[in-house]
């Protein structure tokens, strides 16, 4: 698997920076607390991410959403920023009706967990088919900050990525 390019892992860096203020002007937790360890942090992000990537192949538009906050901010590397779960939704149904996932892999490539607060470095990859053309492997690459809410749900808050197609054949 090719490694992050450096300007990306500076941008990612620099956001997870960003993030951290924001999480530290809402009065986030800086510890790590009972029942929030990294582990289940890890845990439960890693199974919120399967949860949406089931959704994405069933073409299931309110499964997708389930992984983000209210008010969530998705930043593309081309610097489009989308705000808010109404505009993700956009994207999502847009997504979902032009193209197919067939199968996708996340892999936890960093996770800081501090108190009700993540930051996740990872990568998403898997074939997508648009229409019936064959299929293309995609790789995004990404920092999410996640929060955990009242209800104990793991959700992203901020999303920053870069998505760049590839063979699929190319591990």
């Amino acid at each position: 698997m090719p490694v992050l390019r450096r300007g990306v892992m500076r941008i990612l860096l620099a956001m997870c920076a960003i993030c951290a203020g924001a999480g530290a002007v809402r009065g986030a937790p800086t510890g790590v607390e009972a029942g929030n360890s990294e582990a289940a942090a890890r845990a439960a992000i890693e199974q919120a991410w399967s949860r949406h990537i089931a959704a994405a192949q069933a073409g299931n538009l309110d499964g997708v959403m389930e992984i983000y906050a209210a008010d969530v901010v998705y930043v593309a590397a081309d610097g489009q920023t989308t705000r808010g779960a109404a505009a993700v939704r956009a994207q999502e149904a847009e997504s979902l009706a032009t193209s197919t996932l067939l199968h996708a892999e996340h892999v936890v490539r960093g996770l800081i967990v501090a108190g009700e607060v993540a930051y996740e470095l990872g990568t998403v990859r898997g074939p997508i088919r648009a229409g019936d053309a064959e299929p293309v492997e995609v790789r995004y690459d990404f920092m999410a900050q996640w929060r955990r809410d009242p209800s104990a749900q793991w959700r992203i808050g901020y999303l920053v990525g870069t998505a760049e197609r590839g063979d699929p054949k190319k591990p």
